[in-house]
């Protein structure tokens, strides 16, 4: 700042590219103080960004740069340009968890390690890990963390797992990571645990029949079924037809009736489609006239012709919770029920199933609900969300919960309205036909401030 923010202009340069921030009270003062700079390069070797680890107790321990026009964490790894710039060829790249562990295993003899900046690894950095090696390892610490980084590694890469690719996972011994590792033990015995780190298969299966009995017919049938949502993302090719007939074997059922276990994922709008509204259609104007029809039922799932930004907070809440299960730390226990609206149920649902199982993936939550109107609703609901940054996402769900608690009406009305249409419409009284009328206005206007 001393050297290159004296001016209003550097300030304001040094502000947008995330050196300098600014307080609650105006003062502006610089983003590392106090802590060692690592560079973070693009693929050129251009310096996009930095981090910073604290000298100190104080925290965070690490500190990123905010995400720039020229640097999104998506799309970034710490250590790649150097890794690829090695003179000698690498045939294989490991993904750690800092830059600590990369710096140590360069250091040892190890120069294609990689580590992610603040975020999970995403399907555009494996993308791009490929595009590079045929071989990536994911190595993490034998934790319950590192078991969590694995997973969501897991879930990125079975979308780029073309023909050719390999991808492993390397759990360390309980209190070791690879910066410790590879001091303790030397180059040779850490390449050689890399060498024998568990196949991509060997991981999803075992992980998924944690708690089966695969002895018994009851534990093979729900192995398969959360199995197949994982390689129905596989994409087409030999390795995938390999993966169905390996789950073939283990649970005695054919590959096709494997496949057909999968629903075809929900239609997208058509280009330049609108979106449909919730409640479609005007208000009725007379009391003796039945609403229309197509007003009802409120919830009925119909996701396929929604646009994200038409669909009510729960739904994208449900949407964002299927595609990022981690988001249930958001939901507060006030926001929870066990009874009201079939949908705000369903939330609640989901959460607690979050909750019980910590380190359940998209697949998981999917073939938990597979082949019931709720999963086919589930399933439609996320395939209409997109896959954003961690903080995006995030700061979306802090904000749609907010929402949602501020109109608790909302969910009342909707259950007082499906009680009044249980009774058929020429059976209502001239109260209860105009109690009709209020909740339908009523909701429509709750669900357009929501």
């Amino acid at each position: 700042m001393q050297a290159n923010g004296k001016d209003e202009a550097s300030q304001d340069l040094l502000m947008r590219s995330g050196m300098l921030v600014k307080n609650d009270k105006g003062r502006t003062y610089d983003r590392f103080r106090e802590r060692v700079m690592f560079p973070i390069q693009d693929q050129r070797g251009r310096v996009i960004a930095f981090g910073g680890r604290v000298l100190g107790d104080d925290k965070p321990k690490y500190l990123n740069s905010p995400e720039t026009p020229v640097f999104q964490k998506s799309r970034e790894l710490y250590g790649l340009w150097q890794a690829r710039k090695h003179p000698r060829r690498i045939q294989r790249i490991v993904v750690v968890e800092g830059y600590m562990d990369v710096i140590a295993l360069a250091q040892h003899g190890i120069p294609y390690a990689v580590a992610t900046l603040g975020t999970s690894t995403s399907e555009t950095h494996l993308e791009r890990l490929f595009r590079i090696v045929p071989e990536v390892v994911f190595c993490f610490d034998g934790d319950d963390a590192g078991r969590k980084a694995a997973l969501r590694g897991l879930e990125a890469t079975l979308p780029a797992m073309q023909d050719g690719r390999q991808t492993k996972f390397l759990f360390l011994p309980e209190g070791e990571d690879p910066d410790t590792l590879v001091r303790a033990k030397g180059k040779a015995y850490l390449e050689n645990l890399l060498d024998h780190a568990d196949p991509l298969e060997t991981f999803l299966f075992e992980h998924l029949a944690e708690g089966l009995d695969l002895e018994s017919m009851d534990g093979r049938a729900r192995f398969s079924k959360l199995a197949v949502p994982h390689l129905h993302r596989l994409p087409e090719g030999v390795f995938k037809t390999l993966m169905y007939q390996a789950l073939a074997e283990k649970t005695g059922i054919d590959v096709d009736s494997l496949k057909r276990l999968q629903p075809p994922p929900a239609p997208r709008p058509e280009p330049g489609e609108a979106p449909a509204p919730i409640l479609d259609g005007p208000p009725p104007t007379d009391p003796e006239e039945p609403p229309p029809e197509n007003v009802m039922p409120i919830e009925e799932p119909m996701v396929e012709s929604l646009s994200p930004s038409s669909l009510n907070p729960i739904h994208r809440l449900l949407g964002l919770l299927v595609l990022k299960p981690a988001l249930e730390g958001h939901f507060p226990d006030a926001l929870l029920v066990t009874e009201g609206s079939r949908d705000a149920v369903l939330l609640s649902e989901v959460v607690a199933h979050i909750r019980k199982y910590p380190e359940v993936t998209t697949a998981a939550l999917l073939g938990f609900w597979f082949g019931t109107p709720e999963g086919d609703f589930l399933n439609a609901l996320a395939g209409r969300e997109t896959v954003e940054e961690d903080a995006g996402l995030e700061a979306l769900c802090t904000a749609l919960v907010e929402k949602l608690s501020r109109h608790p009406a909302l969910d009342a009305a909707r259950q007082q309205f499906e009680a009044l249409k249980q009774k058929p419409y020429g059976e209502l009284t001239g109260e209860e036909k105009q109690q009709l009328l209020a909740l339908t206005q009523e909701i429509r206007a709750l669900s357009g401030r929501a």
